[in-house]
């Protein structure tokens, strides 16, 4: 049977996850939702060193997540939508229910996780 998404995809999916399962990774790209930022202004809205800031925002770049440029002696960062976007198409391609498999009922004795934590 073929795979859903191909073994490469996945290999970059899961590359992808591991990047953005850092919680200052994801203020970064919280904060980069309004529009582009200079990297002090999310240093400051993040609550990051600089330093810090500037090392989360490199593997943020490094992994397309999100791009730069410069003005002047400032240095600018949006979000990569577009990658952004394929890293959401790959991970719901791979956890959609397939048209064979259903989830099992709960039978009408056994009890359901909200009433059995009341119980």
């Amino acid at each position: 049977m073929p795979h859903v998404v191909p073994l490469d995809e996945v290999g970059r999916l899961a590359t992808d996850l591991s990047v953005l399962a850092e919680p200052h990774r994801l203020l970064v790209l919280a904060e980069l939702r309004g529009g582009p930022r200079s990297a002090g202004s999310l240093a400051r809205a993040t609550d990051m060193a600089p330093s810090l800031a500037s090392h989360h925002l490199a593997v943020l770049l490094r992994s397309d997540l999100v791009t730069r440029w410069r003005e002047g002696s400032f240095v600018y960062y949006s979000l990569n939508r577009d990658r952004l976007g394929e890293v959401q198409h790959t991970l719901a391609r791979l956890t959609k229910p397939t048209v064979t498999s259903r989830a099992p009922r709960a039978r009408a004795d056994e009890p359901h996780e909200r009433g059995a934590a009341a119980g």
